[in-house]
């Protein structure tokens, strides 16, 4: 019908369940979660490339995008903090960016803790570069333990915020 879809990632959780009651009435409506249900909720693990690329392949146009996936500093370690806060929204933002709609709306949940870490030049371009198959050993290179899940948190949101919000324009 040309509608074009709108898209819940984390809906497991309060925010994101909460955003697919409010998006349900606006058209059609995917749901994805790490975990999916197999009927309502398609299962995407974002650390997966091959996951997202497969929520991609099911949207077609997209007009509105939300993701609230995300790990506090309580429920990781840095490794998989960085892996989903900030690897896997970059995975997600990159693949969706390619079925971009004219007027079409992204909100990246991100925690304000990436207001208050200052980032060495080192680290900072080594978050330049998600793509880069040595990431983590960069990371380890630049002084950073990646393990450490504060640390990891307030890095990872800042460079989500640093890296996500110039790229705003193209949303």
């Amino acid at each position: 019908n040309g509608a074009q879809m709108h898209g819940v990632r984390g809906v497991a959780a309060a925010m994101g369940a909460s955003l697919s009651t409010q998006l349900a009435d606006r058209g059609p409506l995917v749901q994805a979660d790490r975990n999916g249900d197999g009927k309502d909720i398609v299962a995407c693990d974002i650390t997966k490339q091959a996951d997202v690329d497969a929520l991609v392949a099911q949207v077609g146009a997209i007009g509105a995008l939300v993701v609230t996936a995300g790990l506090s500093p309580t429920m990781a370690r840095g490794r998989a903090i960085y892996e989903v806060n900030f690897l896997g929204m970059e995975r997600v933002l990159t693949a969706f960016e390619a079925i971009l709609q004219p007027g079409a709306a992204a909100v990246c949940f991100a925690s304000t803790a990436g207001h208050f870490l200052p980032l060495t030049h080192e680290v900072a371009a080594v978050f330049d570069e998600p793509s880069s198959p040595q990431f983590f050993e960069h990371l380890a290179a630049a002084c950073v333990v990646v393990d450490e899940s504060a640390p990891a948190y307030c890095s990872s949101t800042t460079r989500v915020v640093r890296r996500f919000v110039p790229r705003a324009v193209l949303w």
